[in-house]
């Protein structure tokens, strides 16, 4: 038993813990030493799959020894700080051929709870990828169509406006689309890293125009220390990071106030910090930040749109 990966317990008709592997042990955080010859609705705290706990006739265990009858199933497992673990369980009867009902219960769990993880993620990958598509598509669709359908009437400058937000628009599903690729690569790891000399303040210049063009009225401070010396590093990349920080900076703080950019030299490195002046971020949501389609939902941040990638990014 101590051999297998998954953890198994048997437990008697008194649903006392008879057996009780390693692998069982480290699943559920109880040590065999203290928990043997106890009953198992004490150690193995189970609910449903939708919190509700499991008690009495409920308790697989206690079916199985009721009924006869093995039962797999997904359920939460308490752990004793509290939190759930998802397993994947099967319960069976264990018989003695001279009675007919069984002597011993026998569970064998799996912990899938980062496979629930990667579902979730699925889900929530579909969902945003999804809305995201769906607003630049509807508009890309909606101007196309009024352009053909009615370009004879049109002014010029109207024109020229319809033809501008089609670009616009065309731009941001580009820019997804890129993010998804860059995922996939970061995932994967192939990302390939081109070496050049790096001149900080030109970065800076030039991502500050693409900053105007897209935010426009947003002020973006630039504080950086006079003479920095060319970098070692990969440009693309470290634009597309400050980029993403710096866009994030904006998303995320008031109108009128305004997003600092500063780099200097520390020993024989130069560090970029970008300070903004926002909504802030309650302490238990700071773990999720950089993971990937995580994206901190209050009611300030509810209409502001986003896939969760730029951070992870």
């Amino acid at each position: 038993l101590d051999g297998a990966a998954d953890g198994i317990v048997v437990v008697d008709h008194n649903l006392r813990l008879l057996r009780y592997n390693s692998a069982m042990q480290a699943l559920c955080g109880h040590a065999r030493n203290r928990v043997l010859g106890g009953v198992a609705p004490v150690v193995l705290q189970f609910s449903s799959t939708d919190g509700t706990p499991l008690h009495g006739a409920d308790y697989p265990l206690a079916a199985v020894l009721a009924d006869g009858t093995p039962r797999a199933m997904e359920l939460l497992l308490r752990q004793p700080d509290g939190a759930n673990r998802w397993i994947s369980g099967t319960f069976s009867p264990v018989h003695d051929p001279g009675i007919p009902q069984p002597v011993l219960a026998l569970a064998i769990l799996r912990d899938i709870t980062q496979q629930k993880e990667i579902e979730q993620m699925q889900r929530d990958f579909v969902s945003i990828v999804s809305h995201e598509l769906r607003a630049p598509l509807t508009a890309i669709k909606g101007f196309a169509k009024t352009l053909v359908l009615k370009d004879d009437e049109l002014a010029p400058e109207t024109r020229r406006e319809f033809l501008s937000t089609v670009n616009e628009q065309a731009e941001r599903l580009a820019r997804l689309v890129d993010d998804l690729l860059q995922v996939s690569r970061i995932d994967s790891r192939r990302v390939r890293v081109e070496w050049t000399e790096i001149a900080i303040d030109d970065v800076d210049r030039d991502l500050m125009g693409q900053f105007h063009s897209k935010w426009g009225s947003r002020r973006i401070q630039i504080d950086a220390e006079p003479g920095l010396p060319l970098v070692r590093g990969d440009r693309p990349k470290l634009e597309e990071v400050l980029i993403n920080l710096i866009d994030n900076a904006l998303k995320y703080s008031p109108e009128g106030t305004p997003v600092r950019v500063a780099a200097r030299t520390v020993g024989d490195e130069i560090e970029i910090d970008i300070e903004d002046r926002g909504i802030g971020i309650a302490p238990e949501d700071v773990a999720q930040l950089f993971q990937k389609f995580q994206r901190i939902t209050t009611p300030a941040t509810r209409d502001i749109g986003g896939t969760g990638l730029g951070l992870y990014i």
